[in-house]
């Protein structure tokens, strides 16, 4: 299990927010480390927490825009690197945009019918 760094007290819940690591430092201060954001194009950022009643490290990656919100979350028992990966990885997947759907009605149509 990974050694817990410093960390600050835990919450009623027994999670405690872990300090930042390097690679949470690195996403903190470089823009192109994760994919931007989907929803408004801001650059992510990481962070970990410790549950000390169960034992489960958690990790976010979350948009850098205060407006935005978006955010993934893992939980991982393997440790803080382990969640980390799972939550980048649902982080950088995406589904593709749905192809356009074909009208049924021709654009002459559709003046018709509104005329």
């Amino acid at each position: 299990m990974d050694k817990l760094p410093n960390c600050f007290e835990p919450d009623a819940n027994g999670n405690r927010v872990l300090d930042p690591d390097e690679f949470d430092l690195k996403t903190a201060m470089y823009k192109n480390v994760l994919p931007a954001c989907p929803f408004c194009g801001k650059a992510p950022m990481t962070s970990c927490s410790y549950n000390e009643r169960s034992g489960i490290f958690g990790c976010t990656v979350s948009c850098d825009a205060m407006t935005c919100g978006a955010s993934v979350h893992s939980n991982s028992r393997e440790g803080r690197d382990a969640a980390r990966k799972d939550a980048i990885a649902r982080w950088t997947r995406r589904t593709p945009a749905p192809a356009p759907q074909k009208s049924e009605w021709t654009v002459q149509e559709i003046l018709d019918r509104e005329g």
